[in-house]
């Protein structure tokens, strides 16, 4: 169609990356070896059943399909989400606040007065609420839990920094030599337990400040966020190392193909 031969593959993502993605779920038939991640200007689905006779019925336009969900890539995965009522603040459109659907829930319940009996995974998005619609644990201390949350959605989001970076660092893992992605599972391993566990740590705070009227103090914010950034930029150096290792291959002349 264009003349031009693409590359459909951006990343891969073994079920150790997934785990890490929170992409494996307690039943083994959803959880597959690997997951590609495509080119953007690509959607993949089985054509005739998986069986492809001629190129033409395996790759084919679209003109009446939106291609926006799913993959890793911003103008995909990015989506709207609207708010309006008592307690919400006339902004307009407001991007400034990295969020997920994780964070509707709970943000829904502190604006009607509710809460659950168990902690959210997402957390109450109190830049866009009024300051008198806030539950008094997140209004006496605002700023302490806007910093932790930040840090928070960009260390367990699946679109979160720590999220991208390790999906780099995997897929580098994975097309490598056997010895790179024995150290990789290692690595990744450590990663994702350490990263669970802070989290969890982290979200009960953020709950317990939105439904248990208990503030997020400073020393809280100073000690787990730290925690969090130094987790975060590990794994964005490992991935950067790899992009490092890469270039110095090629520019030897030893380009490592797939």
């Amino acid at each position: 169609m264009t003349g031009n031969t693409d590359k459909l593959s951006k990343l891969l993502a073994d079920k150790a990356e997934m785990k890490l993605l929170h992409m494996v779920t307690s039943s083994p038939a959803r959880t597959p070896t690997l997951t590609m991640f495509g080119d953007e200007n690509y959607f993949f689905a089985n054509a005739n059943g998986g069986a492809c006779v001629n190129q033409s019925d395996c790759i084919f336009v679209g003109p009446n399909f939106a291609w926006n969900h799913g993959d890793f890539q911003r103008d995909i995965t990015r989506t709207w989400f609207a708010m309006v009522g008592p307690g919400v603040q006339r902004l307009g459109r407001n991007d400034a606040v990295f969020s997920d659907h994780t964070d509707v829930r709970p943000t829904m319940l502190a604006l009607l007065g509710l809460k659950d009996s168990y902690i959210h995974d997402g957390r109450v998005l109190s830049e866009w609420l009024a300051r008198t619609a806030l539950p008094s644990g997140i209004r006496q201390g605002r700023e302490n839990f806007v910093e932790l949350a930040e840090v928070y959605k960009q260390l367990n989001a699946p679109l979160g920094e720590l999220g991208r970076a390790s999906m780099v660092y995997a897929n580098r893992s994975i097309t490598d030599v056997d010895t790179a992605y024995a150290r990789y599972l290692s690595k990744i391993s450590d990663i994702t337990n350490q990263r669970n566990s802070l989290a969890n740590d982290i979200k009960t705070v953020l709950d317990a400040a939105a439904f248990g009227n208990r503030p997020v103090d400073e020393r809280a914010e100073d000690g787990l966020g730290h925690r969090a950034r130094a987790l975060i930029d590990q794994v964005k150096d490992l991935a950067e190392r790899d992009h490092r290792a890469e270039n110095h291959d090629q520019h030897r002349g030893h380009r490592v193909e797939n």
